[in-house]
């Protein structure tokens, strides 16, 4: 009888160690893919702190670029226009026009007809000349200046 109880006894002791090294086992398989999920993760964090670097290097070559104004081509005379304390563009597709064509208040570009006949907007300062993004039609925020009656 006893050495039932102890070929018993060697037999548990056997399975014991046998469900011990299946736990390490699982602690070190579970360690290990932990350690790959935060490996993972960190480089998917440098990717994204990488982009966001790079998509707001280019965001912010964009708007920190002065536009330039003072000067261009008028859409509907074709004629230079001249440096001056203002300049005229269309209201919603942001065409320049010179002093002369800005006379007649409301033209209809021959560049973006799509627009309809539209009102010539007087623009005074760089501010004036930003993208309005809250409506795409609207590349002129029309509160700094006003409307040619010249």
């Amino acid at each position: 009888m006893l050495n039932n109880i102890s070929t018993y006894l060697q037999t548990q002791e056997s399975e014991l160690c046998k469900l011990k090294d299946t736990l390490i086992e699982l602690e070190t398989t579970l360690i290990s893919e932990r350690d790959n999920a935060r490996e993972v993760a960190r480089n998917q964090r440098q990717k994204l702190v990488r982009e966001r670097a790079e998509l707001g290097s280019y965001v912010s070559a964009i708007t920190n670029q002065a536009l330039d104004i003072t000067t261009g081509i008028c859409n509907i005379s074709g004629k230079q226009i001249p440096k001056a304390d203002k300049i005229y563009v269309m209201q919603r597709c942001g065409a320049p026009v010179c002093p002369e064509v800005a006379e007649a208040n409301t033209l209809s570009c021959p560049i973006h007809p799509s627009e309809g006949i539209q009102k010539v907007h007087a623009v005074y300062s760089r501010e004036c000349g930003l993208y309005n993004g809250n409506d795409p039609k609207k590349l002129i925020d029309t509160n700094c200046g006003e409307y040619s009656s010249a």
